[in-house]
């Protein structure tokens, strides 16, 4: 039996859970609001935050550190995990994530930048191997997907592989069809937001607000940004590349246009009249559902199986009956609400500690 313990910082989310084997039996998601996040300003602040619920859960649980044998982290990756599997975090992989770390800083391109320091801390003085399953770098794209109408600017694979490959292979399973042999799309609408076309088992293309700043927007990073009126705005105000990362990556979408990134607030306020948030939230299911139809037109429309919508905005009725009206007549949609990040984690480091995959060390 393997006790495996898994570590998934989302932008205001920490998700902390403890398997046996396949067994989930200890697990808790502790949700920051904008408010305590403000009150923690550098990523060393943040770290602190979140170690010490994480810590208090460990005491709680009664949880055993030295009888963990592994650890499973939500972490970005590098250019040098473009394939799709278990990675063991070596000393080079470690050098990668970390070189995104910057403990005094008050800038947050991902709360996943965070995790490791957060992990080192935890397991401080112990010898348990940390692995990553399918990063966001895992890149399947087709030679097509990359032009962006600029050669100087390609584009990029960077999208919720792990929880967008894990709903994938859990739609096909409801479908009666193994995942290498349909096609889909998957809207994982979370605090990031990323809208795949599934090819037989690849992700051949993929919108991605996180760092490629297109697809729709999510509650605090842009997506789509017209880019002669962007290039414009930096040269005539002079913005930094802090001020622009900050406009785009932090306080953009529906913090942009609400100042708010709790979207279930912002759909609280709308539904009691706010006209801010209810033209927020007409907007990004909007963008939501053109993207999927966009990510259809890659699979050829009537050959795609499923639109598969996931994430945390799929609990939400409204969001996901709006995309619906929209999509629905292109394929049937299939609903999976929050995430299924964990169990993906638990059975990507099983299968390297079983010997049924060979584990990528770099």
């Amino acid at each position: 039996m393997h006790k495996i313990m898994i570590l998934n910082l989302g932008s205001t989310s920490t998700k902390i859970s403890l398997y046996e084997d396949e067994r989930m039996y200890a697990e808790q998601t502790f949700r920051n609001s904008d408010e305590e996040m403000a009150g923690h300003p550098r990523q060393r602040d943040q770290i602190a935050l979140r170690k010490g619920q994480v810590e208090e859960w460990i005491k709680e649980n009664k949880v055993d550190l030295d009888a963990v044998d592994a650890l499973v982290l939500r972490v970005r990756g590098t250019d040098r995990c473009t394939k799709s599997g278990t990675y063991q975090i070596g000393e080079g992989l470690r050098k990668d994530i970390l070189a995104h770390y910057s403990p005094e800083d008050t800038k947050f391109p991902h709360a996943a930048c965070m995790t490791l320091p957060l992990a080192e801390e935890l397991f401080a003085g112990r010898d348990v191997p940390m692995f990553i399953v399918d990063p966001v770098t895992v890149d399947e794209f087709t030679d097509v997907a990359r032009l962006s109408g600029c050669k100087e600017v390609p584009r990029e694979s960077t999208f919720h592989a792990l929880n967008q490959k894990a709903v994938a292979r859990e739609a096909a399973k409801q479908l009666g069809k193994p995942y290498d042999s349909i096609k889909l799309v998957v809207a994982h609408l979370g605090g990031g937001v990323s809208i795949g076309a599934h090819d037989c088992g690849r992700v051949v293309d993929s919108s991605n607000c996180a760092s490629g700043n297109n697809g729709p927007f999510s509650p605090n990073r842009a997506g789509d940004v017209p880019a002669w009126a962007l290039a414009k705005k930096i040269f005539t105000q002079k913005l930094s590349i802090d001020e622009v990362i900050k406009m785009l990556f932090v306080k953009g979408g529906f913090a942009s246009y609400t100042g708010l990134t709790d979207v279930r607030l912002i759909e609280q306020k709308a539904a009691q009249g706010d006209p801010d948030c209810e033209l927020a939230m007409q907007a990004f299911t909007y963008q939501a559902a053109k993207e999927i139809a966009a990510q259809c037109a890659v699979l050829h429309c009537s050959l795609v199986d499923a639109i598969v919508i996931t994430g945390g905005m799929a609990y939400s009725e409204r969001i996901v009956s709006d995309i619906k009206k929209r999509v629905g007549t292109i394929a049937p949609v299939l609903v999976f609400p929050g995430e299924e990040e964990g169990k993906a984690m638990v059975e990507g480091a099983l299968r390297v500690l079983r010997g049924e995959e060979k584990r990528m060390i770099i």
